[in-house]
């Protein structure tokens, strides 16, 4: 009514159907228009999800960046601590071939040491049984 009295001021020859279908036309394009806002808000708040969501995931791929860095320098550390650790080895490995080796000529040196004792000693028991023997036979010898 309040349109059609509008209409009717302004434009006298105006009828109450040209009011009503000139009503309907606003309410549809209203309608229209709230359509468009909801489909634009509800863009709007798929949007905002998706920016949260990336947030969120660029903050995943910011950490394990951060964790995968840590990793490296810890493996690096190992790396150094292992190649030590393997220089060390070979050094001990060389020092106890060293000493195996001259272990090895110790034992020899006294092996030959002690069979040389063990001659000697076999010699002056054998030179000392000669004698003996050349005794008893100038004693036996003697005694006939």
């Amino acid at each position: 009514r309040v349109l059609q009295q509008f209409c009717s001021y302004c434009v006298p020859a105006v009828t109450s159907a040209h009011a009503r279908e000139l009503f309907n036309s606003l309410l549809a394009a209203h309608a229209g228009a709230d359509r468009v806002t909801d489909a634009l808000q509800a863009r709007n708040r798929a949007l905002v999800h998706l920016a949260a969501d990336a947030a969120a995931d660029l903050a995943e791929a910011l950490n394990l960046d951060a964790d995968l860095n840590a990793s490296l320098a810890v493996s690096s550390s190992l790396a150094r601590r292992c190649g030590a650790l393997h220089a060390k080895l070979t050094e001990l490995r060389e020092v106890r071939e060293r000493q195996a080796a001259a272990n090895s000529e110790m034992a020899a040196a006294a092996l030959e040491k002690s069979n040389a004792r063990a001659c000697a000693v076999q010699r002056r028991t054998a030179a000392q049984r000669q004698a003996d023997k050349a005794r008893l036979a100038s004693w036996d010898s003697e005694r006939e």
